[in-house]
Order: C-alpha cells, then sequence, then structure tokens
C-alpha cells in the first residue's frame, strides 16, 4: 500500500514468486458478487466491494468510495492476451483512517456561542498484519451550517488544535458542527459525522408593578422547542445575573444577582421618567449571555389633590392621576424594546397631618400616596411586602403629627 486515508487506498502491484493462500477476507457492505467467472473466494460474511480489469500499464491504482475505519483485504492477479489467468496474489489487508468526532455530551452552548471538542484515536489496535491508514494531520477544517437560516461558517485551523469555542450564534437556533482533516499527503477525508445543537434562549424580563419612584421585575428563560426537536442544548447552568437600569434623568444601576431574587424591585426612581432595564445572565464557563430584550417603563405620574369644600370640622377633596402619552421612541433605534406602563391602582391610602393641635385654629395638611394592593393591578403575589405604602420621613416632621390614616378604594375620586 502507497497510502491509506478515510475513503480510499493506493496500491502498488509488482510481480512475486511468493504462492498465495487458498483464502482471503474481503469484507464490504454490498452483497453484490464479483462478476469474474473464477472469483476469489471471500470470507464467510464478507463480499466483494471492488472489482476491476486494469490495463497491463498500470502498476498502481486508487481504490476510492471506502468506508472510514473499516478492515479490507486486497488481492491482484494477471491475465495472458488469451485470457488465461494467473493466481491471485497473497491478501493485502488494511484499516481505512478513523474520521475525528465530536462528542455531543461535552458540548457548551450558550445564548450566542458553542465550545466544542474533537479527536479519534490515532493508534487503534489492528488485526496482525494489517497496514494501519496515514493517521497524519496538517491542517484542519471546520464548517458550521444553520438549520433555522442561512448560517454559513467555513475557517480552516492548524493541526494541533483540537477544541474551539465559536462565537455569534444566534439565540434558541438550531446549528449543525463537522470536521475534517488533510494529512501528509494532502489527501483530504471526510467530514465527520454532523452533530446538532442548538443555542440557548435569551433570558426575558417582565415588570410586575410600576410605580411613582420603584418598579418591580421578574426574568425568566425564555421557552423554545427543543425538546419537541431532540437537539441538544448543552449542560451549562447559571451562576448569577447582571441587572442595568438607566434613565432618562441619568439614573444608573447595576447589580449582581442570583436566580432566589427574582421578583426584583428597583428603587429611587423619579416619577413620569422613562427606564430602561436590561438583564443577562452567566454560566458556569464564566460566559456571559446576551442582553435581554429591554423594557422601556415609564415610572406613574405623581397623583394631583384638589379641595372641593372645606368647613369648619370638615373637607371634601378630589384627587386623579394625570394622563401620560404613550407615544415613545425607542432609545436605541436599533433595538425592539417592550414598552410597559404602570396600571391604575384600586386602593389610596390617605393621611391628615397638623402641625398644632393646642391653639383655637387649627390648621390641616394633607397629603397621599397610591400604593399596590394584592391582587388588585399586580401580578406579583409576594410584591405586597415590597410595595412602599408611605414614605414616612418625607411625610412628617418633628412639628407635624397625625391627625388621620385610612385606606380608600378608589369608586369616585372623591372623599
Amino acid at each position: 500500500l502507497l497510502y491509506v486515508v478515510e475513503e480510499g487506498a493506493t496500491m502498488e502491484m509488482s510481480e512475486s514468486r511468493v504462492a498465495p493462500p487458498s483464502i482471503s477476507h474481503s469484507h464490504s457492505t454490498s452483497s453484490e458478487e464479483s462478476p469474474d467467472c473464477d472469483p476469489y473466494p471471500p470470507a464467510a460474511g464478507s463480499s466483494f466491494v471492488f472489482d476491476k480489469i486494469l490495463d497491463p500499464s498500470h502498476t498502481s491504482y486508487r481504490i476510492p468510495d471506502l468506508q472510514a475505519d473499516r478492515d479490507y483485504a486486497i488481492v491482484v492477479r494477471a491475465s495472458t492476451k488469451t485470457g488465461i489467468k494467473g493466481l491471485w496474489s497473497e491478501p493485502l489487508k488494511f484499516r481505512t483512517v478513523a474520521p475525528f468526532v465530536i462528542p455531543v455530551n461535552e458540548l457548551s452552548i450558550g445564548e450566542n456561542y458553542v465550545h466544542f471538542t474533537w479527536g479519534r484515536d490515532d493508534n487503534p489496535l489492528l488485526p496482525t498484519q494489517t497496514h494501519k491508514g496515514d493517521y497524519s494531520v496538517t491542517s484542519q477544517q471546520l464548517r458550521i451550517r444553520g438549520l433555522d437560516d442561512s448560517y454559513s461558517l467555513d475557517r480552516t485551523l492548524e493541526a494541533v488544535v483540537r477544541d474551539l469555542k465559536v462565537y455569534g450564534l444566534k439565540p434558541a437556533t438550531a446549528y449543525c458542527i463537522q470536521m475534517r482533516c488533510c494529512n501528509s499527503s494532502g489527501e483530504w477525508g471526510i467530514w465527520s459525522c454532523d452533530v446538532r445543537f442548538q443555542t440557548r434562549a435569551t433570558i426575558v424580563m417582565r415588570t410586575l408593578e410600576i410605580a411613582e419612584d420603584y418598579i418591580v421585575v421578574r426574568w425568566e428563560r425564555k421557552k423554545s422547542d427543543d425538546r419537541d426537536r431532540g437537539y441538544p442544548s448543552g449542560r451549562g447552568y447559571i451562576t448569577r445575573y447582571h441587572l442595568r437600569v438607566t434613565g432618562d434623568d441619568d439614573f444608573a444601576f447595576d447589580a449582581e444577582l442570583v436566580e432566589a431574587d427574582s421578583p426584583y424591585r428597583v428603587a429611587g426612581l423619579r416619577p413620569d421618567t422613562r427606564y430602561r432595564v436590561v438583564i443577562k445572565a452567566n454560566y458556569n464557563d464564566d460566559e456571559w449571555g446576551l442582553w435581554s430584550r429591554p423594557l422601556e417603563c415609564l415610572t406613574l405620574r405623581l397623583i394631583e389633590v384638589n379641595t372641593l369644600l372645606i368647613g369648619e370640622e370638615f373637607a371634601k377633596i378630589k384627587w386623579s392621576r394625570p394622563e401620560q402619552s404613550r407615544e415613545v421612541v425607542p432609545t436605541n433605534k436599533d433595538e425592539e424594546p417592550i414598552f410597559c406602563f404602570g396600571q391604575r391602582r384600586p386602593v389610596y391610602q390617605l393621611r391628615v397631618t397638623t402641625k398644632d393641635t393646642t391653639g383655637p385654629l387649627t390648621q390641616g395638611h394633607l397629603s397621599w400616596a397610591g400604593i399596590g394592593v394584592l391582587g388588585s393591578g399586580t401580578e406579583n403575589q409576594d410584591s405586597a411586602d415590597s410595595v412602599d405604602k408611605l414614605d414616612q420621613a418625607g411625610s412628617l416632621t418633628p412639628e407635624t403629627k397625625i391627625v388621620m390614616e385610612t385606606e380608600i378604594t378608589d369608586t369616585s375620586n372623591e372623599a
């Protein structure tokens, strides 16, 4: 043999006085018999895969279309001009080269990347007197194709590389990977079996409550159909999250959170101001995923209170929340944010304070604050404890005293 690769072999023929044995082995996946009237008898369980009459000028020949990592046997005999055939040569046994294998269970898959390894046994255990193929590697080629889109990546790698991380993939999208190598004779082997996988979906956020000075958000991974399609999605898991909030008032907030922090309350905001909220996940291979689709949140405007009638021992007032324009423009024109607005609240808290209760005249002071109520205007059943019912320090001074404090159901906007 001159050399053996995954899908073929090249042999050289010459005269020999060694008498061949009467039985040989020839493995094949085909059951077709040789067209020769006096064929070489194959071993039990095997059949002919190749039979060809060559011109007498041939002393070497390339046998194509063989299977990778498989045992074969070659025999040759000569024929005179009168058609008399000589004896079969001694069988030459060989095994074709094994292609690269990409282990599926070692894939590390993120939202926009995949990390994989590949390899093969360069020193396989061979039967006696079986020739080994050319396992040398001088160059390698990577091929990635998108199964859901037209994505295509072809890259040439150095011979010693055996693992690679590829970025620039789309979330929740299926791809397939293949590898092949070039040997010392300049022969490119066959492509490895394609390994299919699906990238992870991005983190999705939604608002549970938008108030005048805070926002409550919850995050979760977007549902994908990877289980239905049967593609692996990697063995990585999320270790932490990075939450970022920015506002039109130059507000900036960053926090590293864990899964148990959801839902999360972002406080210290200003009324009637737009804020941008995004989050991304960090995986156990210390890779950050993509930022989630941004939420553009507009905090509520403050409640306006007006007096309708003031008597000697009572006061009648009316309150309302000014309307907000919902015609907004994205902060980044290249993104498609989700616009979120505060919801109407059905329960309010009324507080009446006074500065002096000892004199003949009493000056009353009214201060109002909207509150969220469990099951009324909020989807978060756990957010009742996080609702800021009233900013006590901002409404009271050492000179003031609470006269009355009560909760009122919003039916007529009057009290």
